[in-house]
């Protein structure tokens, strides 16, 4: 749950990041040009977010942010860039990257750097054997007494997470997230997972977090379905959040957020160009982006009659007569009420950053080459310069006259010349 100071508080900015794997490091251009007054959706001023939520890589990127008591945002992220360059990225002369090993494949150990440790290289491919050849017979023996067809038996034999081993991801996420700076840290952190069995939302807050003194949220917030496994938290099995809410905005909203700044992914699914010639795992992630993007229209849906309802309840818009309209607007009556008993609510301000293309396609939504990462930062930096609120349909209230707010979005002004854009590489 937010903390009280959070809940009593008004007119916070939070920083909303959606999962995405390798594309997480688009989330890291988009936040160092809002860091640096370098966007238009920010009146070119650097901002200094108090509250950030995340879904999958964006759980861990919103961790990192989050667990740096006293220190500018711009600064933090500096750090954060480091881990993905330095950490994060498979680079020229490293032996793999720092979020996965693929086990049982020699070849990953004939990089340069994994020379350096031959006993280890060799005592890893050991382990490896043995275990992918434990997961074989026990496959083989669920084939052997299946009673469902062959080809229904077939489909039940493969099992790509056998050859994901994650223990590099759990030990970055382990090692670079202070629980001791989250504690002392004044902003707020929500990180959203899937309940395995259940299949509902479970959001853990930083409070939560800090009191079980682990990070088994955020690796499960990370926890790619058939990639990764389950985690374990209380004997309940915990997924990749993505699967029930890849771009947590209610959660901000929650904490008391009044301005957003909502970092997605993938383009808009009518936008994105399909080939005609795909793989399985790029057909599964165009599906989840798919259906994913109906969450997102749900709550920006939900968050414009939050808009309207303020603007009624402060008779700066007048009450629907049609019925069907009014009755639409009530199941949030009660949500503003309460929200505007506790803190001064105004209306909602949302920006959305919405990739200009494709960020990754299939399998390189696993592809954290060194060349890729610095790309995907460049272009989420470039694209948080040439913000467009209107094209990315931002929700950004008007301004009547006498000073007043309404609810109706428009797109955000541009005070100012545009800067000359900085290059981060």
């Amino acid at each position: 749950m937010p903390s009280a100071q959070t809940r009593t508080a008004g007119g916070k900015t939070a920083v909303i990041q959606s999962g995405g794997g390798a594309k997480g490091a688009y989330g890291l251009g988009i936040m160092r040009a809002l860091f640096m007054g370098a966007s238009p959706s920010t009146g070119y001023r650097p901002i200094d977010p108090e509250i950030f939520t995340g879904t999958s890589v964006g759980a861990y990127n919103s961790a990192i942010q989050a667990s740096q008591p006293s220190v500018p945002a711009v600064d933090t992220l500096a750090y954060l860039e480091r881990i993905w360059r330095q950490s994060i990225a498979n680079t020229p002369g490293g032996c793999g990257n720092g979020v996965f090993r693929l086990r049982g494949l020699p070849i990953q150990e004939l990089e340069p750097a994994c020379f350096l440790h031959p006993v280890s290289s060799m005592t890893r491919f050991a382990f490896d054997s043995v275990y992918l050849a434990n997961q074989a017979m026990i496959r083989a023996a669920r084939f052997m007494v299946s009673d469902l067809p062959l080809p229904g038996r077939l489909i039940e034999v493969p099992d790509i997470s056998a050859f994901f081993d994650p223990l590099p991801l759990r030990s970055l996420i382990g090692s670079t997230v202070d629980l001791e700076g989250l504690r002392r840290s004044s902003k707020e952190l929500a990180v959203a997972t899937s309940d395995w069995q259940s299949g509902f939302t479970r959001l853990f807050w930083k409070d939560e977090i800090v009191a079980h003194r682990e990070v088994d949220a955020i690796i499960a917030s990370t926890a790619i379905p058939g990639v990764f496994p389950p985690v374990d938290i209380q004997g309940v099995p915990y997924v990749d959040g993505s699967l029930t809410m890849n771009t947590p905005l209610k959660p901000a909203i929650r904490a008391g957020a009044e301005v957003l700044h909502v970092i997605y992914l993938d383009p808009v699914s009518a936008h994105a160009p399909t080939s005609r010639y795909t793989s399985t795992f790029e057909v599964l992630t165009r599906t989840f982006s798919i259906l994913t993007a109906e969450q997102i229209r749900s709550d920006l849906r939900k968050a414009e009659r939050i808009n309207q309802g303020l603007a009624i309840l402060r008779g700066e818009q007048r009450i629907p007569e049609d019925a069907g309209e009014l009755l639409g607007r009530l199941p949030i009556v009660e949500e503003i009420l309460r929200q505007m008993a506790t803190q001064p609510r105004r209306p909602l301000v949302i920006h959305r950053y919405i990739p200009s293309g494709i960020l990754a396609n299939g399998a390189d939504l696993l592809n954290f080459s060194l060349e890729h990462i610095n790309t995907l930062i460049e272009q989420g930096y470039q694209d948080a310069v040439n913000h467009d609120c209107e094209a990315s349909e931002c929700l950004v209230p008007e301004t009547t006259g006498d000073g007043r707010r309404t609810a109706a979005p428009r797109a955000a002004a541009s005070p100012g010349p545009k800067r000359e854009r900085i290059g981060i590489r």
